[in-house]
């Protein structure tokens, strides 16, 4: 337990450096804000984001100006699936490649990030820089079904 709230201590103190690094204040809001995405066992909207942090007497607007300056900055990366804007912590050693699945009866979204599989997309992405003589700067795949809880309830 000790380690874990050392391990969120620590990244929060990253994201918070990066902040003023680049000039803007570290808040108890942002920092509220930077802690229900490191929290989180899924990427979240705006809306439910919201919801979690209402108690604490956050406004909405707060909420998505923090959001718009999370993502201008390159703490957040914004996922578009289906038409909403879902969002997550981008690590700093993250790779260019990116696979979510995204559960169509609850909507859990997780990251999958299995070396087999991103060595197989990793080949592809190769053949298709190949064929098509392009450079290709990054991938995202989305996969979507049932997750594991909703696969039980059918």
């Amino acid at each position: 337990m000790k380690e874990d709230i050392n391990s969120l201590n620590g990244k929060l103190s990253f994201f918070e450096n990066l902040l003023y690094k680049m000039g803007y204040k570290s808040t108890g809001q942002r920092t509220e804000i930077l802690k229900e995405f490191l929290l989180s066992d899924t990427h979240l909207s705006v809306e439910q984001l919201y919801e979690k942090l209402r108690p604490k007497d956050m406004g909405l607007a707060t909420i998505y100006r923090n959001i718009k300056l999370f993502t201008d900055v390159g703490i957040l990366k914004e996922i578009n699936i289906d038409g909403n804007n879902y969002y997550e912590i981008i690590c700093p050693d993250e790779d260019l490649l990116h696979i979510h699945f995204k559960c169509k009866n609850c909507g859990y979204i997780m990251d999958i990030d299995e070396d087999p599989l991103i060595h197989l997309i990793t080949q592809l992405n190769k053949i298709i820089e190949n064929d098509y003589d392009v450079q290709l700067s990054s991938t995202e795949i989305v996969y979507y079904g049932l997750c594991k809880n909703c696969k039980k309830n059918i």
